[in-house]
């Protein structure tokens, strides 16, 4: 068992907490937030838990994990490494997928293992989250002893671990970003594109999610270009062509025809690695989609 502070109790803070100590992993567990009542109100939702006003006023600890917001990860290493209440061969480490350890460099000093995790999933309901955990994949990335330990801690609350260079984790954030923000903005556009085209609200609402999550399975179930369909795959040019014209057309749509014809040049070079198109046909689609 770790005796454990938590600096930064928003939602990921709080449900990995609540996870931790569900899996019997913490003998003492210390909370630090914004402000009091944040850190209090995480203390309700693991069900445990000492808050306390700032770092300064954290006692010595095992494991330290840091879940706040990258803008203020600096600081807060600097801050720690001024209290000094690290000792040698602790774990410190960060929650940020998009930056990497040597963030917590200022700690070096302290001969403590630093590291990083970013659990990929969404946190934007923590008791969702905190339910539907289990199989979660994590990137680890830092020291090898604070890997090896981030890897025993979050196998223990059913994780599926990772590991990361610090050059490669930006641009894997990047994936994550067009896999999970971009898809939300995705959906946005073609909600508009349904609504200009008078497409009631409450239909809109009954497939528009059963549609995106049947590709979604798709995906998983025959890969990238097996769940490729539509007219680009079809190689019928002229809907294609007749469809990015109706969106050029409407000005309010301007977007939504730079996003159509930008996917579909995607749509297209999938097409032609499954062997679905021509020579030809790859050649006038991406003419056609290129506004050539």
């Amino acid at each position: 068992m770790y005796r454990l502070n938590v600096i930064g109790c928003g939602k990921v803070g709080r449900t990995l907490t609540r996870l931790f100590v569900e899996k019997g992993l913490v003998s003492r567990l210390c909370l630090v937030s914004r402000s009091l009542d944040s850190a209090k109100s995480a203390r309700d939702f693991i069900g445990l838990g000492d808050p306390k006003n700032s770092i300064a006023e954290l006692p010595a600890a095992d494991v330290w994990m840091i879940a706040a917001g990258d803008a203020r990860l600096s600081a807060i290493a600097r801050e720690l490494a001024d209290v000094g209440a690290q000792s040698s061969r602790n774990l410190i480490f960060h929650c940020s997928g998009a930056v990497d350890s040597s963030v917590l460099l200022p700690l070096r000093a302290r001969s403590v293992l630093l590291g990083s995790v970013h659990p990929i999933r969404s946190f934007a309901d923590p008791e969702l989250a905190h339910r539907l955990f289990c199989g979660t994949s994590c990137a680890l990335e830092g020291e090898p002893e604070a890997i090896e330990l981030l890897h025993a801690l979050f196998s223990a609350i059913g994780a599926e671990t990772f590991e990361l260079s610090a050059e490669s984790k930006s641009r894997c954030h990047a994936g994550h970003v067009i896999v999970s923000n971009y898809l939300v903005a995705l959906l946005d556009v073609g909600r508009r594109v349904y609504e200009s085209a008078g497409v009631p609200d409450d239909s809109i609402d009954s497939f528009m999610s059963s549609l995106a999550q049947g590709t979604v399975e798709n995906v998983k179930a025959l890969g990238i270009a097996g769940a490729l369909t539509g007219p680009i795959v079809r190689g019928e040019i002229a809907t294609v062509s007749q469809q990015l014209e109706s969106l050029r057309q409407e000005p309010k749509l301007s977007d939504a025809a730079s996003v159509y014809s930008l996917m579909g040049q995607v749509a297209t070079r999938i097409a032609e690695r499954k062997g679905a198109l021509s020579c030809e046909d790859v050649k006038r689609l991406t003419e056609l989609l290129q506004g050539r």
